[in-house]
């Protein structure tokens, strides 16, 4: 009977006999070439699967019985030629010119300044600054340190709005025209062709709107906030102010403008005067709200970034990124790491985040000891070689090493190497451990429960 595996790009044709002992063996090994992605059970009939745990070590699993039988064999692998790494490529529907008012934010944006590559996701590849801004020509920041000027950033920088030049300080009546060259790097280090990036600051329009005060909005995550001349964008006109108009035409992705409650994208500024304008943050897991502004008194527009900045607020609970489980012999031990079992927290330290068994079968722990009763099929423990910095519940091992049994443990152990999961010898292989995460909030935000399964195949 032909049993076929597909994994990746190496494949095995593999023919299994019927043994007078009733037990599947492997009779015959021959590699094929199939396409990359493919997997299927090896009889869907008997309900059969196969995994490789290890290296060349199969397992041959009966979905209905859970019976595992192990079998040990070479087989050959061919690598397949893959094409080379393409360096990226600057896109050609970019201008790679900015045109600038002064004393304005001008913002950098994807039709603007952008590149691919055909390996690399967009937002992964980052633009290297080569030849900078001479002194006096102003500089190109980050909106979330808009007084460090930037040696390098990423593209996905410029989809978020977070990209700006600021133009010099000094005025003038005359046109001025400075240069930046950049490159393109993916995440292979391949670099592309040089990128002129042409700025243009006007001369100063003394009868055009003009932006005095720029200083930004920054709010919790969830709030809403006024938008006033006094603290945070003031405008100026000489000869018509009162028909200066704001027009929403970029950014403004997580939350919106609102007067009275009414949503806006456009509004006088004079409203900024009252104050009525609010913004409102729709509590999404961000950092910035960047808005892009065209400012119009009817006669002249000028364009300009207004940065929205947002503070985290630690509400989300932590996410499993790996929960593979593991495989191991009756009554042995084995390492859990962070390719096992490991969680992220988007508002939190990772390391700090706690995991905490809720449920371990048949668990029971005696009163005052490090070591459980042997009713429970297995034990989570720490195991590190150095003195611990309290000896307590800490038993010294014959091989030099400290062990504890724990029911909760962090993302900094396993990480560290030190989380580790015994098989207790008896009778019952299969193992699921039950537990949640939460993170160091004042209120921890506690996850739903998962399951950590273990597989204890028989020696026997």
């Amino acid at each position: 009977m032909d049993r076929v595996l597909i994994l990746l790009r190496i494949v095995c044709l593999l023919q299994f006999v019927l043994c007078c002992d009733g037990f599947l063996r492997v009779a015959k090994v021959s590699p094929i070439t199939v396409e990359m992605g493919r997997s299927v059970f090896l009889d869907p009939v008997h309900d059969l699967k196969i995994t490789f745990p290890e290296g060349a070590d199969l397992e041959l699993i009966d979905q209905s019985t859970r019976r595992i039988e192990r079998e040990y064999f070479q087989i050959i692998v061919r690598i397949m030629a893959a094409r080379s790494n393409q360096k990226p490529v600057a896109s050609f529907q970019a201008s790679h010119t900015v045109e600038v008012n002064q004393y304005t934010f001008a913002p950098i944006t994807s039709d603007i300044l952008a590149a691919s590559d055909t390996e690399t996701d967009e937002g992964e590849i980052i633009f290297n600054i080569t030849q900078a801004f001479q002194p006096g020509e102003g500089s190109l920041v980050n909106t979330d340190d808009p007084y460090q000027p930037l040696t390098a950033f990423y593209q996905r920088d410029i989809a978020q709005f977070k990209i700006a030049y600021r133009p010099p300080a000094t005025q003038t009546d005359e046109l001025r025209m400075f240069q930046v060259v950049l490159e393109a790097v993916d995440t292979e280090g391949a670099k592309s062709e040089q990128i002129l990036l042409l700025i243009m600051v006007k001369p100063t329009n003394n009868y055009a709107p003009l932006v005095t005060k720029n200083a930004g909005l920054s709010l919790f995550e969830g709030q809403s906030r006024a938008i006033t001349e006094e603290l945070n964008l003031a405008i100026a006109d000489k000869d018509n102010f009162n028909d200066v108009r704001l027009q929403v035409v970029g950014g403004l992705r997580h939350g919106e403008l609102r007067i009275m409650g009414h949503k806006i994208d456009t509004f006088m500024a004079t409203d900024l005067e009252i104050p009525v304008i609010t913004y409102h943050h729709d509590n999404s897991d961000t950092y910035s709200d960047n808005i892009i502004f065209r400012l119009s008194d009817g006669k002249h527009d000028v364009k300009f970034l207004f940065p929205v900045t947002i503070g985290a607020v630690d509400d989300t609970a932590p996410t499993l990124v790996y929960n593979t489980g593991l495989i191991l012999d009756e009554g042995e031990m084995a390492l859990v790491d962070q390719y096992m079992l490991s969680a992220t927290d988007i508002d939190s330290e990772d390391n700090k985040i706690q995991f905490k068994v809720i449920s371990f079968p048949n668990f029971q722990e005696n009163s005052g000891s490090a070591l459980f009763q042997e009713t429970s099929v297995g034990v989570l423990f720490l195991r590190m070689r150095n003195t611990p910095e309290s000896l307590e519940n800490w038993v010294l091992q014959e091989d030099g090493f400290y062990e504890q049994n724990v029911t909760q443990f962090s993302q900094f152990d396993i990480n560290n190497r030190r989380l580790y999961y015994r098989h207790l010898g008896g009778e019952v292989f299969n193992d699921e451990i039950a537990f949640v995460m939460f993170d160091q909030a004042d209120n921890p935000n506690v996850s739903p429960i998962k399951n950590f399964p273990s597989y204890h195949p028989s020696r026997g």
